[in-house]
């Protein structure tokens, strides 16, 4: 049924060419017309499986708490005697401050001269920011004047009703009377200019300031942060983009004091890097990829339409692909950008496959006309067959959880589907206008190449047993290093070590606690226990306990902002440590909350039901974080026990990130599988033969084994970019594999013996077959330009896998058919040393 219909399809394309070349001209046209209507959204967090409720919880704690992963870091450091603290420098910290504070889309900006800096000054000092004293424990109403210049409750009326303990609930004089010292709070630094008093009170300030120092300013003082947190509603990549932009914009109107430099970083930042340099990729590669074909198109065939006439016709099926997307509203993301250029270097390989048999045909005296018709029906069978399978190879990715993959798989499969269509209808249509090639051209008599073939069709059949068995073995050996195979993706993975962005991205771990988030939310069903002295010290405990976690960078939870207004109002830095009553904590929050909730706000809800301990970790790959968690999550459930109505969820980017991983990999394993069963039993129907079904399977799951091993060989991660390679490798795979077969057939129904046949079919589809391998290698090779590490990879695995289907379809599967081919009655298979069948 099949066949009768692509015959009849060919009859009609060939038979009235001319009307559906202008048919199919004014198509593109129009689809081309759409092109600019395409729009692009290449947000990364896209990537990440949705599972058991995560982002619902993600957008719960986005809500709650604000965001953490929405910080661009513009680092400052200097080596200069005085560091971040010299003069100079902290006049460029405060210049950026201010002018970054006025972007759009910003909700805050914290550095060193724009952040309160809670400290104890000298009771007779000048203390701008803090009453004249505070002798007692609590003086309600000045302490909450010092919570608001700090920043806490700006957005609270000055009317708002005291919420604070009554004075009898709080403990007596806590320092005595004459305590020379005071606290102060708010920004150091007033005005646009710093003086040097503003830059010696900063150096004492945060010398006392743990809170401080490891966060907005390293330990040694040589680097510093203006830490600028975007809109929470920001999500997006074009409004993260246009803000992360707008930053360098800003950042690059400053020339910073000799032995300073500025630097970027943070989660948007290099997110926003990644996609900057993909599409930047882009604008090279496709154009670099489509020379390449070019070259191959004019070296195997040296006529010029071979090269006009496959880029016409491929070109068009890429055309119909964009401009289905712009009417579908399909955007290219962080994924699918590489579409056209793909579907355009497979759509080569039906054009190669096609301009062979044209070439063979007229070789044998047929008129154009003729030739192309009779190439076009021969062909037609087979190319639908391989773009079926690599079609199904994409398609199988839409069973994932991670909505943009399987978009990305559907939008790959029309794209192979709609070339091939373009392919079949323009290319053998297009032949007839041109005049037939040369004799010196594509209608040459047997080159090296097609001899080098037919000679090694002969070797296999002779020594089948000996490559069967080794093919075997070494599909068993490479299947074996499946356990060796590391599963893992980090952050940096994508960039070089010696990349700025992933120097950068060091630093800012080894000085200012990292910029991937771990949360832990504990929900409470008695508010009241946050201010327990008993849970409180648990909390502190914990804190301290996972400071000493391996991969752990930072972590900070409300009990260290209760620690610092203890030491505010006690007007004693030694109030850091030591037991806490719980009459006290609740005093100091609800001193706190008094003012509104503040910097409390991202560790404590507003009824207090939900509390949240922020770790950074470091950007250390899934599976560590994974165990991290693990351990985390050992150590709260025996912890949490102890202490009624308390249950906690992991969440944060670093979590949700590397369980997202687990899960796409996942998917993409059962994708892999379902396109195994569909391609090999589809194969198995349309050959007509199960025997001829199951002797692909080999030659087909030899080169993803070859592929794994290369990959414990170089030590690549299986991650979501180098996992979707395999269920796009088992498509392309199959693609000699059903040439090969579906010539031997075509050459068995002419009456020719196994071996015969198989020579045969090697000589007329060996040298496309070589062909096309060549132009997906170097066609995907040029990603090895790429200055994006993933995908260099993706360009090397492909490549890997094409040689791994070229040994396969040229060796592996002809020995198999010697072996194991139906054979008619009296007819018998070779002896190992005989001689080849006469082709």
């Amino acid at each position: 049924m099949l066949h009768s219909l692509l015959d009849r399809i060919a009859h009609t394309a060939i038979e009235h060419r001319l009307a559906v070349l202008g048919a199919l001209a004014v198509l593109t046209l129009a689809l081309a017309a759409q092109i600019p209507k395409v729009t692009a959204d290449f947000t990364p967090s896209d990537l990440f499986a949705s599972f058991e409720g995560q982002q619902a919880l993600e957008d719960e704690v986005r809500q709650t708490f604000g965001a953490v992963d929405n910080v661009v870091l513009v680092l400052v450091q200097s080596d200069q005697p005085d560091g971040a603290f010299a003069l100079p420098t902290l006049q460029l910290q405060h210049d950026l401050a201010l002018q970054l504070r006025q972007l759009p889309g910003v909700e805050r900006v914290d550095g060193l001269t724009v952040s309160p800096v809670p400290r104890l000054v000298p009771a007779s000092g000048d203390a701008a920011d803090g009453p004249a004293a505070l002798a007692l424990l609590p003086p309600v109403p000045q302490l909450r004047a010092l919570l608001r210049e700090a920043g806490i409750g700006r957005n609270e009326a000055p009317d708002a009703p005291d919420r604070s303990a009554p004075e009898s609930a709080h403990e007596g004089p806590i320092t005595p009377p004459d305590n020379p010292l005071q606290p102060a709070t708010g920004p150091i630094v007033h005005g646009t200019t710093v003086t040097a008093d503003e830059a010696e009170q900063l150096r004492s300030a945060i010398e006392d300031a743990p809170l401080l120092r490891g966060r907005i300013v390293s330990h040694d003082g040589r680097l510093a942060v203006v830490a600028v947190t975007m809109d929470r509603s920001i999500t997006r990549n074009a409004d993260i983009a246009a803000l992360v932009d707008a930053v360098l914009h800003t950042v690059d109107r400053h020339e910073p004091p000799d032995g300073t430099r500025i630097l970027l970083s943070g989660l948007p930042y290099v997110r926003h890097m990644v996609v900057e340099r993909m599409q930047r990729d882009q604008s090279v590669l496709m154009p670099t990829a489509i020379a390449v074909c070019l070259l191959i198109l004019l070296v195997a065939f040296r006529w010029w339409p071979a090269l006009v006439l496959p880029m016409a016709s491929v070109g068009a099926g890429a055309v119909w692909l964009v401009g289905g997307m712009a009417i579908a509203r399909e955007p290219f993301n962080i994924i699918n950008n590489i579409v056209p250029m793909m579907v355009i270097i497979i759509g080569i390989s039906n054009a190669i496959h096609l301009l062979s048999r044209y070439g063979e045909e007229c070789r044998q005296g047929h008129p154009r006309r003729s030739a192309a018709a009779r190439a076009m029906i021969a062909m037609a069978v087979a190319c639908f067959l391989t773009s079926f399978t690599t079609a199904v190879g994409f398609a199988s990715l839409a069973i994932a959880r991670t909505e943009i993959l399987g978009r990305f798989g559907l939008t790959a499969a029309a794209g192979v589907m709609l070339v091939y269509v373009s392919t079949l209808l323009v290319l053998p249509a297009s032949l007839t206008l041109v005049r037939k090639p040369g004799n010196r051209s594509l209608v040459a008599r047997e080159g090296l190449l097609e001899q080098a073939v037919s000679h090694l069709a002969q070797l296999t059949a002779r020594r089948a047993p000996l490559i069967a068995t080794l093919a075997a073995a070494t599909f068993l050996a490479c299947l074996g290093s499946m356990a060796l195979v590391r599963v893992d993706s980090a952050v940096l993975d994508q960039f070089d070590p010696e990349d700025q962005i992933h120097q950068t991205t060091r630093l800012v771990e080894r000085e200012l606690g990292g910029i991937r988030p771990l949360d832990v939310l504990l929900r409470l069903d008695h508010p009241e226990l946050v201010t327990d002295a008993r849970f409180v010290s648990w909390v502190e405990d914990f804190l301290q306990a996972a400071r000493h976690e391996h991969g752990i960078l930072s972590a900070s939870a409300y009990a260290g902002l209760l620690r610092e207004a203890r030491v505010m109002t006690r007007r004693d830095p030694r109030a850091r440590t030591g037991p806490v009553s719980s009459d006290e904590l609740a005093t100091l929050l609800d001193l706190v909350r008094s003012s509104g909730q503040g910097p409390l706000a991202g560790y404590l809800s507003a009824d207090g039901t939900t509390m949240r301990i922020q770790l950074r970790v470091e950007d250390m790959g899934a599976q560590a974080t994974i165990r991290l968690a693990e351990r985390l999550d050992a150590q709260l459930n025996e912890q949490l026990a102890t202490f009624d109505g308390v249950t906690h969820q992991l969440a944060g980017d670093a979590f949700t990130g590397s369980r997202g991983l687990d899960v796409v990999i996942r998917d993409l394993m059962g994708s892999l599988l379902l396109a195994f069963l569909i391609i090999f039993g589809f194969l198995g129907v349309l050959l007509r033969s199960l025997r001829l079904g199951l002797l692909s399977i080999l030659p087909n799951v030899l080169p993803l084994a070859l592929t794994l091993a290369w990959m414990v060989v170089r030590d690549i991660p299986l991650n979501t970019a180098t996992a979707i390679i395999f269920s796009i490798s088992i498509g392309l795979a199959v693609d000699g594999t059903i040439h090969m077969l579906v010539r031997f057939q075509e050459e068995r129904r002419r009456g020719h013996g196994v071996e015969d046949a198989l020579v045969r079919a090697s000589r007329g589809t060996g040298r496309a077959i070589v062909l096309t391998c060549v132009s997906l290698v170097l066609g995907f090779g040029v990603m090895l330009l790429s200055a994006f590490v993933p995908v260099r990879r993706f360009g090397e695995l492909i490549a890997v896998t094409v040689v791994g289907v070229l040994i396969g379809t040229l060796v592996v599967l002809p020995a198999l058919i010697t072996l194991f081919a139906p054979r008619r009655r009296g007819e018998e298979m070779p002896e190992p040393d005989g001689s080849p069948a006469d082709a």
